[in-house]
């Protein structure tokens, strides 16, 4: 079946069928699979956590907005505006990805700018002994007051002497294994001026670190307590991926990882597992309990504007963002049709909507006919 599609001049062409458009597309699959299996997700944490920002997340439109879809004339990515985000990195793998991106993003600038005035990046990973008894929450909370008292102690003010210390970028991560349960961690990159060796630092932190545990009641052995990587300079743009937990793609490119590959899981491949697992349902909203309201990344106090870096942007913010100014418009849909769209029963729809519009405009209105019988304004 020939489709036709109306173009800004108001003149009909025949732009072919659907094998057409996905002979086209089929460069695209890899790129394409992931944005679907990131919507796919989605939908999970919405069956998950009902009421919770995450359920209106790329469904509720903007009052006032119409429902714009666009695409990045560098990239080639397509996005949505008009549509609400919830900006949770802990619990939506859409906004997630896009946070992730921003805050990698952010910290190359920043290293950059660090190298500068003298001062490379340590790596630090502090992290305390656990079992399955102990609750997300509770772990969370011990783990968070040990760094504070750390911090805080006559010993580290000492220590950032030693090392040379100007500022550092912090943020929590979390895994969960079947055989110990929740594994919350901070990954910490401390800017310092000093050369230093790996097991020197490792040594430094790790007597205040283990101090600092036992005052809220939790171990830690040398062996996992402390991680030290002082990156080469050519691995610098690395760093980003360290401390922005830039593992979603790779996770989701795992066949959203499947039980039997791993003893220990990320909270969004936990979240791929629900749906035939119960139980790993049950371990994602305990997560989603425990970081609620936390602080997905700290910045030590004055050290943007020592780099000269802007005003940092909120999670939601850094959601909304994106990575180029030069986007076109492809199409505008009515919030009607947009909930034609997104109400369709499709699994992960709207990735699928920003897949196909990674080929243009003419690829989108096409699918939007054929298979919604839509013919948005231009």
């Amino acid at each position: 079946m020939m489709l036709p599609v109306e173009r800004n001049n108001a003149k009909t062409q025949h732009l072919g069928n659907l094998r057409n458009l996905v002979a086209a597309t089929d460069k695209e699959n890899y790129i394409n699979d992931k944005k679907v299996a990131r919507f796919r997700l989605l939908e999970s944490a919405k069956r998950l956590l009902p009421g919770w920002g995450v359920d209106y997340c790329m469904e509720a439109t903007i009052p006032g907005e119409s429902v714009t879809i666009w695409q990045d004339t560098e990239s080639g990515a397509a996005h949505v505006k008009g549509v609400a985000r919830c900006g949770s990195v802990w619990t939506c793998p859409v906004c997630s990805t896009q946070i992730a991106l921003q805050r990698k993003q952010e910290i190359s600038t920043a290293l950059k700018a660090a190298e500068k005035i003298g001062y490379r990046p340590v790596l630090v990973t502090l992290t305390a002994s656990h079992g399955r008894d102990m609750s997300a929450a509770e772990l969370i909370k011990q783990l968070t007051n040990a760094k504070r008292d750390m911090r805080r102690a006559r010993a580290f003010r000492e220590l950032k002497n030693e090392i040379g210390y100007r500022g550092s970028i912090s943020s929590l991560e979390c895994t969960w294994g079947y055989a110990n349960g929740f594994h919350f961690h901070f990954h910490e990159v401390f800017l310092v001026s000093k050369v230093l060796q790996p097991e020197t630092v490792k040594n430094m932190f790790f007597t205040r670190w283990e101090r600092a545990l036992s005052r809220v009641g939790l171990t830690c052995d040398y062996e996992h307590g402390v991680d030290v990587i002082i990156p080469k300079q050519d691995d610098y743009e690395l760093v980003g991926n360290y401390i922005a937990k830039w593992g979603l793609e790779s996770e989701l490119s795992r066949g959203d990882a499947k039980e039997g590959r791993s003893d220990h899981f990320s909270p969004f491949q936990l979240l791929a597992m629900s749906e035939a697992k119960p139980w790993a349902g049950g371990v994602f909203v305990e997560y989603a309990k425990a970081t609620k309201g936390q602080t997905s990344m700290r910045w030590s106090r004055g050290l943007r504007d020592v780099l000269g870096l802007s005003k940092e942007l909120t999670d939601k913010e850094a959601a909304e963002a994106r990575l180029s100014e030069n986007s076109v418009l492809l199409a505008r849909l009515t919030v009607k049709q947009w909930k034609r769209v997104i109400y369709s029963g499709r699994s992960g729809v709207v990735g699928e909507l920003l897949a196909v519009a990674r080929s243009g405009r003419d690829a989108l209105l096409l699918w939007l006919e054929s298979v919604f019988d839509i013919m948005p304004d231009g």
